[in-house]
């Protein structure tokens, strides 16, 4: 939605309860994209859901045909793009291990051998 059509009062009950539309915002990031200005770019509902989706038939499906978890170790620094990845496969149900931030800075995070990882971030 463009700023000039969003409302300049802060948000009454009545807005807060009113459904969600796949058009509404879900969230805001930051970016300068391009251009190199920064600029905050609305996601949508409907573009999460795509993504969600997305992850789950691309990523998560097919390595989990057997009824079991995806297993990923995320060791990309939360302030970067892969930050969503370990969030996404959580709503999805799979399994997240965060590396430490020690670990992430000094070495390749390594899983240890009775554990695999489909996936690293």
């Amino acid at each position: 939605m463009p700023w000039d059509r969003l409302p300049a009062h802060d948000p009454t009950d009545a807005d807060r309860r009113a459904p969600l539309r796949p058009d509404h915002g879900a969230y805001i990031i930051y970016t300068s994209g391009s251009t190199g200005r920064p600029k905050g770019v609305v996601v949508e509902h409907r573009h999460l859901i795509n993504l969600c989706h997305d992850h789950h038939e691309g990523l998560v499906a097919p390595h989990t045909t057997d009824g079991g978890r995806l297993k990923a170790a995320l060791s990309a620094s939360f302030s970067f793009d892969t930050s969503w990845e370990g969030p996404l496969l959580l709503a999805l149900g799979q399994e997240v291990h965060l590396v430490d931030e020690d670990v992430r800075l000094t070495r390749r995070p390594s899983v240890p051998k009775s554990r695999t990882a489909n996936w690293t971030w």
